[in-house]
């Protein structure tokens, strides 16, 4: 597989975070972290890349997830990778959002979420 495929709990935040995989894979082409409310289809890009065939197999940093910009509620966290021979994996983590402050505050931890580890 490309990601780790790795049973997911519900994680709750309340601060910016940097979201990051474990990706095992000798022929990596690309990845994309997306997120959506629970119960929907509406799929938000938070970062992706495309590269030049490179072999992958420590923590990948993949975006940085504010969720003073969401509004509260349960949301998944969806991480899709790629190979060179156009196999696909996915892994999916659900995140509560719990914030008192929104979009406009700066408050921000050093803080790693791991998906598959």
């Amino acid at each position: 597989d490309v990601v780790n495929n790795a049973e997911a709990t519900e994680k709750s935040f309340t601060f910016t975070f940097r979201v990051a995989a474990r990706i095992a894979e000798a022929q990596l082409m690309g990845w994309r972290l997306s997120i959506a409310p629970a119960g929907s289809a509406n799929w938000r890009v938070l970062g992706e890349a495309e590269v030049a065939v490179v072999t992958s197999a420590g923590l990948v940093e993949l975006a940085l997830f504010d969720p003073e910009s969401l509004p509260n509620g349960i949301y998944r966290l969806r991480l899709t990778a790629w190979d060179l021979a156009g196999r696909a994996s996915e892994i999916e983590a659900r995140v509560l959002v719990d914030t008192p402050r929104k979009t406009g505050s700066l408050q921000s931890a050093d803080a790693l979420m791991t998906l598959g580890a």
